[in-house]
């Protein structure tokens, strides 16, 4: 019953009209793209204070009711920007986006693997979190296709206010969920401990180590593509309509990379996989500095591509080294390390395009995510890969 709910928490909570228009409402509302970086420079500063907390508070009290928290966090913030004539506005707006991120992260995966293992079915964690993401693009999808119909003929403003009905949805389906029977909080050890301990868990297994360090640069730099993708699309001359629709090819892009996650770890050795995708991630990236336009789209599509399938096989195969009680703690330290490179990557990305264009921004992101894979395979790391999925 719980797997039941938790997809249908995960398609109200993605059902959010504005997510594809939200930096080109910024821009209306007279946000430079400096501005816009910053707000979400602030975002990833916030997760970095709050991001492992939430994680152990998860771990350590109920689940549920952090997936609940996060659904509110997230009608703070939607209000918030809606009403936001200023910088300010959306700063202050942001502090809520940002516990609801850091509420999310880890505890949606960690009652799903923890619902699956109470039934024996946790080896195929794969298959029903690929339909949990997918199910969340699919929604995103609609969302965004309607979102770009509402925001054309009423305005921007009004996708933010007809987003709030499905966030409500999300709050209740979460409180109706049960926790699994065996999740028990760490109480013989305090808070900070179990943070700690969990550290200490995640950098003492090589393997481990290696998968979250992949992770952690993909994830930094797709969070980038994706909040950003729109205003390439803007960039390269598409109407409000055209970009709602950019995002709703986002979500099914999401959903059908999601599914192929599974399929795919199952039938290559996942370290040949990685480097493939890693790889394509890098081209994808460079394209869309040479070929600006829709083949650039295109291109930026494709590095979504490989790092959902990337992440759906590297978060699986991180899952079933953990135990249930550092379960949530350990994604959010993923979720933290992520963000904590965001920050200079976030940098970087708005010095190209205020000093030269969009498009080389996104040319920057590949040549770092090229030195990193390069890193990887100098140093002998990458080939600790070669049992992963053992």
């Amino acid at each position: 019953m719980n797997i039941k709910k938790l997809y249908t928490y995960e398609a109200a909570l993605s059902f959010v009209l504005y997510y594809a228009l939200d930096k080109v409402f910024m821009q209306l509302r007279g946000l430079s793209i400096s501005h816009i970086v910053t707000v979400e420079i602030i975002f990833g500063l916030l997760i970095l204070g709050l991001g492992v907390s939430s994680g152990a508070l998860s771990d350590r009290w109920s689940r549920k009711n952090v997936l609940a928290l996060c659904a509110l966090a997230l009608v703070l913030n939607t209000v918030i920007w809606a009403l936001a004539t200023s910088f300010l506005g959306f700063l202050v707006g942001v502090v809520f986006g940002a516990i609801a991120w850091v509420l999310h992260s880890g505890t949606n995966t960690a009652i799903l693997y923890d619902s699956l293992k109470e039934n024996g079915q946790q080896n195929h964690y794969e298959k029903y979190l690929a339909r949990q993401r997918a199910i969340g693009g699919l929604s995103f999808m609609i969302a965004a296709t309607l979102g770009g119909i509402i925001g054309q003929n009423f305005g921007i403003e009004a996708t933010f206010w007809w987003s709030i009905p499905a966030l409500v949805l999300a709050f209740f389906t979460a409180l109706s969920i049960r926790e699994p029977s065996f999740h028990r909080s760490t109480g013989e050890v305090d808070y900070f401990t179990h943070i700690k301990q969990t550290f200490s868990f995640l950098i003492a297994k090589p393997k481990l180590k290696v998968l979250s360090q992949i992770v952690t640069i993909t994830m930094a730099i797709v969070l980038l593509v994706d909040e950003y993708i729109q205003l390439y699309a803007e960039f390269i001359g598409l109407s409000i309509a055209a970009i709602g629709i950019v995002g709703a090819i986002d979500g099914l892009n999401f959903s059908l990379s999601n599914l192929a996650a599974e399929p795919l770890g199952k039938r290559f050795k996942h370290q040949h996989l990685y480097g493939v995708l890693l790889l394509l991630m890098v081209l994808g990236l460079l394209l869309a500095v040479n070929f600006v336009g829709l083949i650039g789209l295109i291109s930026l599509f494709v590095v979504i591509t490989a790092y959902v399938i990337i992440d759906v096989i590297a978060m699986a195969d991180i899952n079933h080294q953990l135990t249930s009680k550092i379960r949530a703690t350990s994604e959010s330290y993923i979720s933290f390390g992520s963000r904590l490179i965001g920050i200079p990557l976030g940098f970087a990305f708005a010095f190209a395009v205020q000093n030269i264009d969009m498009a080389f921004g996104f040319g920057i992101l590949g040549i770092i995510l090229l030195i990193s894979i390069s890193y990887l395979v100098v140093t002998g790391r990458f080939s600790l890969l070669a049992s992963a999925d053992d």
